[in-house]
């Protein structure tokens, strides 16, 4: 069985539960401009039911992506080509590492990558003045004044994200072994250094560390058609 097909069958499944702290101004915008008479020309993403400010699962995950596939290229693995016609060819028949985990247009994701909501019941949010610079002149642009939203740093948020059937702990052969090394090395690097989310990462916004001490790493196999349950601190997972 090729395991990069392997959804019909229950292997493994690893649920990352925990938080994650920005410990820099968060942007990641809604895409649209507030309401007529606002004063905030670029507004933070938020629920529509209940107002509140969330980090998009999507967002997270397309981050998360690309550091899977910088670490993957900078341990000599091939990654699709940016060729959208052999890119299409690549993902049909042969799909790459990165997208045998996080999925393409051809294959669904091996990894699933929630909502992230505040724990505060009252997410504080603050407004900045920014003005848009000329590239050529290196000047201000005339009447480019604008207002955006963020949300302040030392907000703690809920984080989860699912593994399924990719054994992070006893991989199978090789290529799993790739994938898990890599895996836990995101994690690492996430909870030492942290990854940037969202809007002007540039300029250091969207600083986000994956809290180790409150994040707890489960394990799910099936032992005889029994399903078992191991669960670890990420901080002994990571061996730390």
């Amino acid at each position: 069985m090729n395991e990069i097909f392997d959804f019909d069958v229950f292997r493994t499944l690893y649920i990352f539960k925990g938080h994650i702290e920005n410990r820099t101004p968060l942007l990641i915008g809604s895409g649209k401009s507030e309401e007529l008479g606002s004063s905030v020309d670029i507004p933070i993403i938020r629920y529509s039911h209940n107002d509140k400010p969330y980090i998009p699962g999507s967002s997270l995950k397309g981050v998360l992506r690309n550091l899977f596939e910088s670490i993957a290229r900078a341990r000599g693995q091939e990654t699709c080509l940016l060729d959208e016609k052999k890119m299409k060819k690549i993902e049909e028949k042969s799909p790459c590492i990165v997208c045998q985990v996080f999925g393409n247009t051809s294959l669904a994701s091996h990894i699933y990558v929630y909502d992230c909501i505040a724990d505060e019941k009252e997410v504080p949010i603050d407004t900045k003045t920014g003005i848009a610079i000329d590239r050529f002149l290196g000047v201000a642009k005339t009447g480019a004044l604008f207002e955006e939203e963020f949300v302040s740093p030392g907000v703690k948020w809920k984080m989860e994200i699912r593994i399924f059937n990719i054994d992070l702990e006893k991989p199978k052969g090789e290529e799993e072994k790739i994938k898990a090394e890599i895996m836990k090395e995101i994690f690492r690097l996430w909870s030492s250094i942290g990854i940037h989310v969202g809007s002007r990462k540039t300029v250091g916004h969207g600083l986000l560390y994956l809290l180790k001490d409150e994040t707890t790493v489960t394990r799910y196999t099936l032992e005889n058609g029994v399903l078992k349950e191991e669960r670890r601190s990420l901080k002994d997972w990571l061996g730390e």
